[in-house]
């Protein structure tokens, strides 16, 4: 009986072995989940604050290796468990020096340090820092973290380009940066200072506009007469809408469906659907745009029209022109403050702004006295003027249009020298706000300076070097808490070392300063990379270049194992002048031979360094061979 029921047993048993054989059989075996990062916490309750502190290491391949995380700070009312909200936190992290316990005098002694700003006392990681890019008169972008306590700048990085740039837009710790000349959009990774792509838009690329959800990249061909979509994911062209010939201008509605361009060449506004790729609508206005602007609170798209002089207002609901605003011959730009009823218009010939009250379609008030204003940038209480012939900038107020009154003007002295004066004027505002309502950082390409200026003040309160370029553009990158969810403080930073820290946190209102202790794990070591990529110069090494004049190279990179030629999105090149006080980076171009080629303008009579690297296939800089060349004499080699 036992034996026969064991038997059965035993059947059953391989039986459901058998159907789980069966019905696992040809089924995909599951992918490896992507380890999930693991997040360090830690509390403290203070002052009828409860605040909770989590360090979570951002997940995906790229994250890892970089070692970006978030750290958090939730703070909530200790008794109702309510979001405590608007508030300033600023904070630091360094390493726990012994084994002792965070102490609250110590911690606030520490903090007290890091706020004076000093280089000889900085944290490990500071949470409060924000970076300042400067758009270059040559072929660079600096990077710049002020130092406030010593008035003076430090240069962490210089992104050389392809080519001089026109006009850039930021997204997170990606640049999107148009250069015409070689018709493309260069994708610049900022943590690792480096330009990442460049995608072909077309010839003449000018102005660039992103989506708000920066998937996607306008550009203006102004060589194709169209407006170039570029797919910021997959970093590549997916659309080309064609408008007429000249200088594209674009604006696009709030919600990133509506695209309103025109173009100095043609005579028509036309609207574009995004999402469709193609032409929903064209309004007739006449030849010679210069700037369009549109505002979905107002309803309507402004295009101004300096020949004629005149604002053309169209109806973005009807379609259809609206009203022909009759102003002077020379205005040239137009701009709507944030809340999107006044638009203001800029007349350099004359030195008068104008501002539009929208929701009559009049103008309301002519300003004058101004020396040749170009930009017009907002606060939320002011237009910010720059005037290109004069070292001054001017300041309109805003809350005065409200109540029907003549805003007022206020003039800061600013530069030492006008910008016109400069090497270039580029298409970019030269304003960027910080993360204060009342501050803005104002790039003075005659003086090669930023300024940092503060609102109620008569002069800059700060300014910082831009080492011997000239900055036509400047744009911050906010590195800060910011209260990104109702009560949570959140930043992004690189980890530090593996180990104990201590965090610091100071509030204002309520007064809290205090220490939390927190653990790094170590990170995962990083596999070393192995090549797969076969260099071959097409050209004679020892051959000397030709002094201060165009140099052309050609090479061969294959991938070792299929042998196919790499495409020029996956080749970085870098050519430098040891020590690095020169360098280039020029954007390879594919030859029909499957081949590549580099041009770059040589320099005077000296040594250079080619390098080339292929990123996504395992060969950075320094994997493949380094390549000698020589300038105007001498020779060079190969190694």
């Amino acid at each position: 009986m036992k034996k026969a029921l064991l038997i059965a047993l035993l059947a059953i048993a391989a039986g459901v072995a058998a159907w789980r054989l069966l019905l696992c059989k040809g089924a995909p075996a599951a992918a490896p989940a992507e380890p999930q990062p693991v997040s360090e916490t830690a509390r403290v309750i203070r002052e009828g604050l409860s605040i909770d502190l989590e360090l979570r290491p951002l997940s995906g391949r790229r994250a890892r290796e970089m070692g970006e995380a978030t750290v958090s700070f939730k703070v909530t009312d200790a008794s109702s468990g309510e979001p405590v909200r608007g508030l300033r936190p600023m904070g630091w992290l360094w390493r726990r020096e012994g084994n002792a316990a965070p102490d609250e005098q110590e911690c606030r002694r520490k903090m007290k340090t890091f706020l004076g700003g000093f280089l000889s006392a900085q944290a490990e990681v500071d949470l409060n820092s924000f970076l300042l890019l400067a758009l270059n008169h040559d072929n660079t972008i600096s990077i710049i973290n002020p130092q406030i306590a010593f008035s003076r700048t430090k240069l962490l990085g210089l992104v050389t380009l392809s080519g001089r740039a026109a006009d850039w837009a930021q997204d997170g710790d990606r640049l999107y940066v148009t250069i015409p000349a070689r018709g493309t959009l260069s994708v610049v990774d900022l943590p690792r200072v480096r330009v990442a792509a460049n995608v072909e838009v077309g010839r003449e690329a000018s102005r660039v506009l992103l989506s708000p959800d920066g998937r996607t990249a306008f550009v203006g061909a102004d060589g194709e007469g169209a407006v170039a979509l570029v797919d910021t994911q997959a970093l590549g062209r997916v659309a080309l809408l064609p408008t007429a010939e000249g200088r594209q201008h674009f604006s696009l509605s709030g919600d990133g469906r509506w695209l309103w361009a025109a173009s100095s060449g043609g005579e028509r506004v036309q609207l574009f659907d995004v999402e469709r790729r193609e032409a929903a609508a064209e309004v007739k206005v006449g030849t010679g745009a210069s700037a369009i602007a549109s505002s979905d609170s107002a309803g309507a798209v402004y295009l101004a029209r300096p020949e004629a002089g005149e604002l053309v207002m169209v109806s973005a609901a009807r379609r259809q022109l609206a009203k022909r605003l009759r102003l002077e011959p020379g205005v040239s730009g137009v701009w709507f403050e944030p809340g999107g009823r006044w638009a203001f218009a800029s007349n350099p010939k004359d030195g008068s702004v104008s501002v539009i009250d929208s929701a009559v379609g009049e103008r309301a008030f002519r300003l004058e006295g101004f020396q040749s204003p170009d930009f017009i940038s907002f606060s939320a209480a002011f237009a910010y003027v720059r005037l290109a012939k004069s070292g001054e900038m001017a300041l309109i107020g805003l809350a005065e249009l409200e109540k029907g009154l003549a805003p007022p003007v206020f003039r800061v002295a600013l530069a030492q020298k006008a910008p016109s004066l400069a090497k270039g004027v580029g298409l970019s505002s030269p304003f960027a706000r910080t993360w204060a309502a009342s501050e803005m950082v104002v790039a003075a390409p005659a003086d090669q300076t930023l300024y940092y200026y503060r609102e109620g003040m008569m002069a800059p309160v700060g300014s910082f070097l831009n080492y011997g370029r000239d900055p036509l553009a400047a744009l911050v990158l906010d590195r800060s808490l910011r209260e990104r969810e109702p009560g949570v403080y959140r930043t992004t930073v690189r980890l530090p070392e593996s180990g104990l820290h201590e965090v610091g946190l100071l509030i204002d209102k309520p007064r809290v300063a205090t220490c939390l202790e927190l653990r790094v794990a170590a990170a995962e070591p990083k596999a070393a990379p192995v090549a797969r990529v076969e260099l071959t110069p097409l050209f004679d090494p020892s051959v000397p270049l030709a002094e201060n004049a165009p140099a052309s190279l050609r090479f061969r990179m294959v991938e070792a194992t299929s042998r196919r030629a790499l495409r020029p999105s996956e080749v970085a090149v870098l050519v430098f002048r040891p020590p690095g006080t020169w360098q280039w980076r020029p954007a390879p171009r594919a030859l029909e031979d499957g081949s590549l080629e580099i041009e770059f303008p040589a320099p005077g009579k000296g040594q250079l360094r080619l390098l080339l690297a292929a990123p996504s296939l395992g060969a950075p800089f320094g994997s493949l061979p380094l390549l000698k060349l020589a300038v105007g004499g001498g020779k060079a080699e190969a190694r």
